[in-house]
């Protein structure tokens, strides 16, 4: 899924690859997608999945409902539609900067999105703390990675660090990207734990 989601971005040359091409029938990404996005779902989905059951030991009898409805709600139909949302937020991106749109009307475009699926899809405030996290550590750690080994490059960057750009509005993306992965860990995660109930459709 992470190729997929990645080439919306990459069908409007948002940013350009330079090591490991992946060009598919229109498909435009890199083979370290499959590799970078892995970790990300790894990391972000373990660390919400931690948090989760923190709130969960924690809880008082008010706040139970608050902490156990986004294990409780992560269904496959719902995640699918979680998915569809990230993708349709990644679309919304790449539309209004193919067509040169300012930044910051970008910006303010994409941010109520983003929080709307974080509203709709999570509504927990460990995931709202996840969502918030990954939208500046994602877009700083590809910084680094920038840095260090030269996958790619941004083909018109606003933000500058050691001399790499990046583009600022993609931190939204990273946003609204982590509800969906939420309730795919939390699905995961349910099933380890039950291994003999049958996943809920």
């Amino acid at each position: 899924m992470g190729p997929l989601l990645d080439g919306i971005h990459g069908r409007v040359q948002l940013l350009e690859y330079d090591w490991a091409r992946l060009e598919l029938v229109g498909l435009h990404s890199s083979w370290s997608v499959i590799a970078l996005l892995g970790t990300f779902y790894a990391v972000f989905g373990g660390a919400l999945v931690a948090l989760d059951t923190l709130a969960l030991g924690d809880r008082s009898a008010s706040g139970a409902s608050r902490t156990v409805a986004p294990i409780a709600g992560a269904t496959v139909p719902r995640m699918a539609a979680a998915a569809g949302a990230t993708a349709a937020l990644l679309q919304l991106s790449a539309a209004l900067y193919a067509r040169g749109v300012p930044y910051t009307v970008i910006h303010a475009a994409l941010a109520p999105c983003a929080l709307g699926c974080w509203a709709v899809f999570d509504g927990s405030l460990q995931g709202l703390l996840m969502s918030s996290v990954a939208a500046v550590a994602a877009p700083f750690a590809s910084e680094i990675i920038l840095m260090q080994l030269g996958l790619w490059h941004y083909r018109q960057p606003d933000v500058f660090i050691a001399g790499q750009g990046i583009v600022s509005w993609v931190m939204w993306c990273y946003f609204g990207y982590t509800s969906s992965l939420g309730l795919l860990a939390r699905l995961l995660w349910r099933q380890l734990q039950q291994p003999d109930t049958q996943v809920e459709l």
